[in-house]
């Protein structure tokens, strides 16, 4: 799976996670479980809360998918109370720097992604900041039809 066609698998389903978002209520987890279900009627295989190796075994990805292209290993990051705005493009930083240290035993080619989905304004403007200043161009941003969402997906190496 390509990192485009992973976006477009989560924007297709816009208007249930901006429906989810208006709860108002923590919603990352529930993310997980949608993101999931969308896999499963893609029939692609995925996991969530896969533990990382020593010396990180404490830590948990929060979803790794297999497909034709291999294992790309997932940490998402969703806007909410605690990481609105721009300190989304902090958690989402954060995360980037502790995917970098996961990984497989079932060889073949492992990816690592960090996806963040933001509803704010200001979260959006950050995620489309980091995508147009990305020196690697290894991030991409994209927003749904209705506009409610905004994802950045970045390539970590």
């Amino acid at each position: 799976m390509k990192p485009q066609d992973f976006m477009n698998l989560i924007l297709a389903d816009e208007p249930q996670i901006a429906l989810a978002i208006s709860t108002g209520a923590a919603y990352e987890v529930w993310f997980q479980v949608e993101l999931g279900i969308l896999l499963r009627k893609a029939n692609i295989q995925f996991a969530r809360e896969l533990p990382y190796s020593a010396p990180y075994a404490s830590w948990k990805l929060d979803t790794a998918v297999q497909d034709t292209d291999g294992i790309h290993a997932i940490e998402i990051k969703v806007e909410s109370a605690t990481n609105a705005g721009r300190a989304l493009a902090t958690a989402l930083h954060m995360d980037a720097v502790k995917v970098a240290n996961y990984t497989t035993t079932n060889g073949g080619n492992l990816t690592r992604w960090v996806v963040a989905i933001a509803y704010s304004g200001e979260a959006k403007t950050a995620l489309q900041q980091i995508a147009a200043n990305d020196p690697k161009k290894m991030s991409g941003y994209l927003e749904g039809a209705h506009k409610a969402i905004g994802i950045l997906l970045q390539v970590v190496q």
